[in-house]
């Protein structure tokens, strides 16, 4: 089958020397569509003085017959054939979609409610170059069979003796049955006492940088496993800025007044005391007195 096209290219309006209809034929199979139009426009001899080309196409009716049955013949039967599978892979695509939404969500709610240990280094906050390692449970949940290591290991304190290091080594030698929600354990680590050259030392016998590791389970089976690199440093780096209105601070102020005070009511007692005493002996002297 011979696809007749007929292509007019043109420049102005008025049939300018250079305007020219090209015609061409598409050889295709003669059960097929046309394949390709070429339109080949050619410019006129003057480019600068004519306006833009146009070119114009034009399809006779009976080859839109023609592509429309092409398709009944060749398109509907092929998806007849195929149609049936196309759909069966659409559902199981689907099918594969839910069941990975599902679980992501199973696994998010898991998370969600998981218990979550932390361990962190605190400063105290009265006692100054005092720092506490605290375990928390901050999740939702309880934490159970919890089993606490440190990095390096706790050295042995041969003499104990005002110290606390054995206290931290024996709390956390065994396994800990369960960490309730919003539950803490605290033990001093870090004890400052003055050193060489105005800073601070720790009269434990523990490293002022040390990884905790802490493994438990919640009300599953599985198990988790978190690490907590902790320095002393990190604290002992603060700054701060103190007010005279900070409510600790009149405290302090109120608190060195006190001994004047003090100093004030007992000299009122004293002489409350003399004035009494005043009154009795003038009330032993009275003529009208019994």
């Amino acid at each position: 089958m011979v696809s007749e096209w007929s292509v007019a290219c043109g420049g102005a309006d008025d049939g300018r020397p250079g305007d020219r209809v090209i015609e061409s034929s598409d050889d295709g199979p003669d059960d097929a569509a046309p394949w390709l139009l070429i339109c080949a426009c050619q410019p006129a001899v003057e480019p600068l003085v004519l306006p833009p080309l146009r070119c114009s196409l034009s399809w006779d009716d009976h080859r839109v017959e023609d592509v429309w049955g092409w398709i009944a013949d060749a398109a509907w039967p092929w998806i007849n054939d195929f149609g049936a599978a196309l759909g069966a892979l659409a559902a199981v695509v689907t099918g594969t979609v839910a069941v990975a939404a599902l679980l992501v969500a199973t696994r998010d709610s898991a998370e969600r409610s998981r218990p979550m240990l932390i361990a962190e280094l605190v400063s105290d906050r009265y006692a100054s170059a005092t720092q506490h390692l605290v375990l928390r449970n901050v999740g939702p949940s309880v934490a159970r069979d919890v089993k606490v290591s440190f990095d390096p290991p706790l050295p042995e304190v041969p003499d104990p003796s005002g110290l606390v290091t054995p206290f931290i080594k024996q709390r956390y030698e065994g396994r800990i049955p369960v960490i309730a929600p919003g539950q803490r354990l605290s033990n001093i680590w870090f004890s400052g006492e003055a050193g060489p050259g105005g800073g601070w030392i720790n009269r434990e016998p523990l490293p002022d940088s040390f990884v905790v590791e802490l493994e438990y389970k919640g009300n599953r089976l599985r198990r988790y496993r978190d690490r907590f690199p902790l320095t002393i440093d990190v604290i002992r780096r603060e700054t701060y800025v103190t007010s005279s209105k900070d409510p600790m601070e009149q405290l302090k102020k109120a608190m060195k007044e006190l001994p004047k005070i003090v100093t004030a009511l007992q000299s009122i007692a004293r002489a409350s005391a003399r004035a009494a005493d005043g009154l009795d002996e003038q009330a032993g002297h009275d003529p009208n007195g019994a």
